[in-house]
């Protein structure tokens, strides 16, 4: 059981890599090349200094996700609760991005470009990881990946609920 938990915790893990990335690049391009605010006051900067900044991204991304404990999966956890940890990581993301960006005196610090992608990334996250619970739901029905289910007693209300989880 905890195998299949780690297997899926590393899915999610790798889909939030994907979605921080996909964040990120959108963000700039939203910034720099939809009108959208005001004009940057030095010129659009190149691609190149946003695409620098992907591995920070998703080192960033992992570490803020796991202190978030977004990766440790827990069948009953709702929607609240699973977007408020999204919440939290993002957050937390967003603060050491901002962190390093100063550290780093990074000539890529659009301050729209990094709430856009803190925008896109929470919504992403959200979307991409109810998407992902609904294919498991999904798929258990469908009787692959089931959940293993001991059953004490050989009782009358023990055989209705194995009838229960049999249908």
């Amino acid at each position: 059981m905890k195998g299949q938990g780690q297997k899926l915790g590393l899915c999610f893990a790798a889909g939030d890599v994907v979605v921080a990335a996909a964040s990120w690049v959108l963000a700039y391009w939203l910034r720099f090349h939809v009108t959208f605010g005001s004009p940057p006051p030095d010129g659009i900067p190149p691609i190149e200094w946003c695409l620098r900044g992907l591995p920070l991204i998703v080192l960033l991304t992992m570490v803020s996700g796991r202190i978030a404990r977004l990766y440790d999966l827990n069948r009953l956890r709702r929607l609240a609760q699973e977007f408020l940890g999204i919440l939290q990581a993002n957050a937390l993301l967003v603060l050491m991005l901002i962190a390093v960006m100063f550290y780093r005196r990074d000539p890529y610090k659009s301050r729209l470009a990094v709430g856009l992608f803190l925008a896109l990334n929470v919504v992403g996250m959200a979307v991409a990881r109810r998407a992902a619970w609904s294919v498991i739901h999904l798929l258990r029905r469908q009787g692959f990946n089931p959940s293993p289910a001991l059953i004490v007693g050989s009782g009358r209300v023990a055989q209705k609920v194995a009838a229960t989880l049999r249908d």
